[in-house]
């Protein structure tokens, strides 16, 4: 039941014992009346709740609900401390929902906190009532979704970064005098007729030989198969020893400061025979070489600053008019000095 109902069953109580003080009251007024005019009232038969109004004021109508049956329509979650009231006869009771009841004394009255839910009451089967508290559902609550806000950083604009050149110490070297070499002239030999061909012979002879300078007589040329020796290269080369030891050389124009490779064949005829190399008829190096086979001599010569030509030769050591082979005579440019 309902607290409204408990409410109204209680007024009921109350209205019940207002009817019986009255009743009571016209009754004793009777009897006093009845005293002093001698006329004796018969006192109605009350029942045992009528009498106990009359004795003791009950506050609670026949058919009246016990307090403990008064329950509060529940409200979602909730809790409270129980409410006692001081007073006879006094007593309380704590629903399960967080009402407190409190019945207190003669005229009792009901306190509840708490939030009162209405109630729907639905007839039943018996012809009665029965009231049912509604279902309340709370609402659960939509999260909202705001639209994300991003905030760039701005650009962080960073100052240019500026080297400074590192100097470089200028360091004095002494003035080297170094000569341009025309690249066309690097590897060309400047020996002519270095092979001994010209003339062309069809047997050994002594004669003025193309290109170098001798004695007056002529330089003594030996042909290929001439004694059963044959040339390093070609077909015709020089006994230097013809009429003794003798000079053959060339005259060439040079590169100052350019670095020469000469080189040569040479060869001995009967024994070890030597010859000296020379370079503006100073003596740069020498070779020996005994019979039976060739072997390529070579040295190097750096020309003077200001010197634009030069003169390369031979000289024979050995007396006398035999030996000292040589053929493949070469002087060629390979760079600066």
């Amino acid at each position: 039941m309902g607290l409204a109902e408990h409410r109204r069953g209680s007024w009921r109580s109350r209205l019940y014992a207002l009817v019986f003080v009255v009743l009571i009251s016209g009754s004793v007024w009777f009897a006093y009346r009845a005293r002093d005019t001698g006329v004796t009232l018969a006192t109605p038969d009350l029942g045992d709740e009528e009498a106990a109004v009359v004795a003791g004021g009950v506050d609670e109508a026949p058919g009246a609900p016990e307090l403990s049956s008064v329950t509060p329509a529940p409200v979602g979650g909730g809790s409270a401390e129980p409410n006692q009231q001081d007073g006879d006869g006094a007593r309380g009771e704590v629903s399960s929902d967080g009402f407190v009841a409190t019945e207190s004394g003669p005229g009792a009255t009901i306190e509840a906190t708490g939030t009162v839910m209405p109630t729907t009451t639905t007839p039943d089967s018996s012809g009665g009532s029965t009231s049912e508290a509604p279902t309340t559902t709370e609402p659960v609550p939509t999260p909202t979704t705001g639209a994300q806000t991003t905030t760039e950083a701005p650009p962080t604009t960073e100052a240019p970064t500026t080297t400074e050149p590192i100097p470089v110490p200028t360091i004095s070297r002494p003035t080297t005098t170094t000569s341009t070499v025309p690249p066309g002239l690097i590897g060309r030999n400047l020996i002519t007729n270095g092979g001994f061909e010209l003339p062309e012979l069809g047997r050994w002879a002594f004669t003025v030989v193309d290109g170098w300078t001798g004695p007056p007589g002529g330089l003594e040329i030996w042909v290929d198969g001439h004694e059963a020796v044959a040339p390093n290269g070609g077909r015709q080369f020089l006994e230097l020893n013809g009429l003794g030891p003798e000079k053959a050389s060339q005259t060439v124009a040079v590169v100052p400061g350019g670095r020469y490779r000469w080189s040569f064949a040479h060869r001995g005829r009967k024994t070890e025979e030597t010859v000296n190399i020379l370079v503006d008829g100073a003596v740069v190096g020498s070779v020996t070489t005994g019979p039976g086979r060739w072997m390529i001599v070579s040295g190097e010569h750096v020309v003077p600053a200001g010197r634009e030509r030069l003169t390369f030769g031979l000289q024979a050591v050995d007396p006398g008019t035999i030996g000292n082979f040589v053929d493949d005579v070469r002087f060629e440019l390979v760079g600066s000095g």
